[in-house]
């Protein structure tokens, strides 16, 4: 995804072991591959993956860098901490947990002696939108918020949500996803309407097709990801007499493929952390449109009113897509959209932040 650069903060080498819970392929680990392709060469990155990750997932990182863990995709915290250990967590002087399983397994790790700086890059504060029985999801992350040497948010949502919460921190940055999808070239613009996310309660994708529904049998419509509606899902697309030409979990060059040929990209979620998908649909020349979540209205900016619709109403949702399939609406916002991203989610700046945050933190080691 990139060539390392040199450092711009001095010369020492800080080995960093990255801590990837899901052996699917999602925003979160697609993120991780990116932040660790534009950091400069002195920091020297790890990653520890579940023994059941995908060929998807394994072909995102050097090989030569990959520690297989003895633990599965949402599997026991337990079993992560032991594996940081397993992989000898004392050579590195950070260990970077990305999401709540990984911080929850790297926080045991430390009750289990390691001794390195850890972060915690929250993606997605989902256990604060949907906490839980007796809200144990928000106790979980009032501990991981105040246990770490440092808590790193990708979205000035999430970093809301933590203080309506009243979670405390010991220190806290905000550093948005850096995405540059390079030259994209795609004479096809032959999708009306795509839905790229897992099929889970988080991505909503029921709503999706409730939307999409009202759109006519000329309208094409791809839906691309697997999970644990999916029969749900199939059962909709049955009920409503739809064609939806599904594609299951795809890698994520085939996605981004997709994502080029399609002319409105749609997000049902009910919350994000920052949605990868709304930055890089506009890069690869879709327009998006969705529910009103902060997340996607912080992503989207000033083009927010134009392509969000309140609440969970799929009809509106429905009547907005249908408008922007005429004529070149689509590719006008579409187009807004994308000069916003290239300004907003800027690679190098990501990493010249988090290359600032991993020498802060060695030197505290």
């Amino acid at each position: 995804m990139g060539k390392p650069r040199a450092s711009s903060l001095g010369a020492s080498i800080v080995r960093v072991l990255h801590v990837i819970p899901d052996g699917t392929l999602g925003g979160g680990n697609v993120n991780v591959a990116r932040l660790a392709s534009v950091l400069p060469d002195s920091i020297e990155n790890h990653f520890l993956i579940p023994s059941d990750s995908t060929e998807a997932v394994r072909t995102l990182f050097p090989s030569e860098f990959i520690h297989v863990g003895a633990y599965n995709s949402r599997g026991n915290p337990l079993a992560i901490a032991r594996a940081i250990r397993v992989e000898g967590a004392d050579r590195f002087q950070l260990i970077h947990a990305h999401g709540t399983r990984a911080a929850t397994g790297t926080m045991l790790a430390r009750y289990l002696g390691v001794k390195a700086s850890i972060l915690y890059t929250v993606r997605g504060y989902h256990g604060l939108y949907n906490p839980g029985c007796f809200g144990l999801r928000i106790y979980l992350e009032s501990l991981l918020s105040q246990y770490f040497d440092m808590v790193i948010f990708v979205s000035e949502a999430d970093r809301a949500i933590g203080e309506v919460r009243r979670l405390k921190y010991r220190q806290t940055r905000l550093i948005p996803n850096g995405i540059n999808l390079g030259e994209i070239t795609s004479n096809l613009r032959d999708i009306d309407v795509i839905f790229v996310g897992r099929l889970v309660y988080q991505k909503n994708p029921e709503a999706f097709i409730e939307s999409v529904a009202i759109l006519g049998p000329m309208s094409t419509v791809h839906l691309v990801g697997d999970g644990e509606l999916e029969e749900q899902v199939e059962a909709l697309i049955e009920a409503k007499a739809l064609r939806v030409t599904r594609h299951g979990q795809l890698s994520h060059h085939d996605t981004i493929a997709l994502m080029a040929r399609a002319r409105v990209l749609v997000m049902t979620s009910r919350w994000e952390g920052l949605p990868t998908t709304a930055i890089e649909a506009p890069l690869a020349g879709a327009a998006v449109v969705g529910f009103d979540i902060p997340s996607l209205r912080e992503v989207l900016g000033e083009t927010a009113n134009e392509s969000l619709v309140p609440g969970r109403d799929t009809a509106a949702l429905g009547e907005k897509i249908a408008k922007l399939l005429k004529g070149q609406f689509a590719e006008r916002l579409g187009e807004l959209q994308k000069k916003r991203m290239a300004q907003e989610y800027n690679p190098r700046l990501m990493a010249d932040r988090y290359e600032d945050a991993y020498i802060t933190l060695a030197g505290q080691v």
